[in-house]
């Protein structure tokens, strides 16, 4: 099995800049995959190889931009202003797609995976373009992981809520605040069918807490079947 990720996370970190922090956030992925890496073993799945695909290529809205730190990390305040801005995704693995055949491979795959719902009594849905992604590890599935996310600092929260008390006289406190969601697929390598898949969503933390992703994705790994 070869664990994939696409991490689609950013801080709110001044008024309505988001910025995306691609060293920061690579590391942060490489960790969810070596947790999510864990839990499978426990059912009995054997991990050939893990790469961070992207951040965002599935995500279609050109309409939002976000300042890019494509190399440092961390930056200032005072830097974050002269960073360039972008819409998703903020980067995509050249090894991995290192041709735009391989490049429009992998946006069919997640952009599918992305659309998918699972419906009971449904049948099997295929992903033709699945069996088309070259590894050269002759795995039997791919394992997709779909992290989406804000990280707010604490202080910007409270803010928020105070000041909107004082707006509103303490009727509504209402604030931006952290998130993270998680969405897992398992694609059959040989065939494109997806085998089985599970979302987390909506909880109210940051996408990068290695205690928060542990349970998660033990709580996930839970419901797929032993191999």
């Amino acid at each position: 099995m070869t664990i994939f990720c696409d991490y689609y996370v950013f801080d709110d970190v001044k008024g309505k800049v988001d910025l995306a922090d691609v060293p920061r956030n690579l590391e942060s992925a490489k960790a969810a995959m070596d947790l999510l890496e864990t839990q499978m073993s426990v059912k009995g799945y054997k991990t050939v190889g893990k790469d961070v695909i992207s951040m965002g290529l599935y995500v279609k809205d050109t309409t939002k931009t976000f300042k890019i730190a494509a190399e440092k990390s961390p930056v200032s305040k005072e830097e974050i202003e002269t960073l360039p801005e972008a819409p998703p995704p903020f980067y995509v693995n050249k090894v991995l797609c290192d041709t735009e055949e391989k490049l429009k491979v992998m946006e069919a795959v997640t952009k599918k995976l992305s659309e998918y719902r699972r419906v009971v009594g449904q049948a099997a849905t295929t992903i033709p373009e699945a069996v088309q992604i070259q590894t050269g590890k002759n795995e039997d599935a791919f394992l997709f992981l779909f992290m989406q996310g804000r990280d707010v600092a604490l202080g910007k929260t409270i803010g928020q809520a105070v000041a909107t008390a004082i707006l509103t006289l303490g009727l509504f406190s209402i604030a931006e605040s952290s998130y993270t969601n998680a969405y897992i697929y398992m694609v059959d390598a040989k065939t494109g069918e997806i085998i089985w898949s599970d979302i987390w969503v909506g909880a109210k933390i940051a996408p990068s807490s290695p205690k928060f992703l542990t349970n998660t994705f033990k709580r996930m790994a839970d419901n797929i079947p032993a191999k």
